[in-house]
């Protein structure tokens, strides 16, 4: 069971590793309820990024989970957007966020037309959320 905007429901998060070009490398279905930075070492496993590759996610991923020491481990960089968490984020992680948004595009490309023609990087229902990390 998930709660979202006050609302409880029951669903999936289907987590998407994708390639520069929206390929997806990987695929992950976890509950609703499993925390989004859970699942990213698994699809780093699975997705198998080059040494040297960036790794882009949204804030979902940013977590005390994901380290950049296992990030630095498989030699990936780090463009995981920066969750403030009870603090105004500085300017450095404001412009950051802005820059990893910018390439996270590739996503609403690949998933956008599934439901509704949108181009969304996430899209979701009642019983269904879609999560991606993008590696290039």
């Amino acid at each position: 069971m998930d709660k979202k905007a006050g609302k409880l429901y029951y669903g999936y998060k289907k987590h998407h590793a994708t390639d520069m070009n929206g390929i997806v490398l990987a695929v992950e279905t976890t509950a609703a309820n499993t925390h989004d930075g859970q699942v990213l070492e698994l699809l780093i496993e699975r997705a198998e990024p080059a040494p040297k590759t960036s790794l882009y996610a949204d804030k979902g991923y940013c977590s005390e989970a994901n380290p950049n020491s296992h990030l630095r481990s498989k030699q990936l960089y780090n463009g995981i957007m920066k969750k403030s968490r009870n603090h105004e984020l500085s300017t450095y992680y404001k412009k950051k966020n802005r820059l990893i948004s910018s390439v996270r595009w590739v996503v609403g490309r690949t998933f956008g037309g599934q439901n509704d023609g949108s181009a969304q990087a996430k899209h979701d229902t009642e019983a269904w959320k879609e999560q991606t990390v993008n590696t290039f």
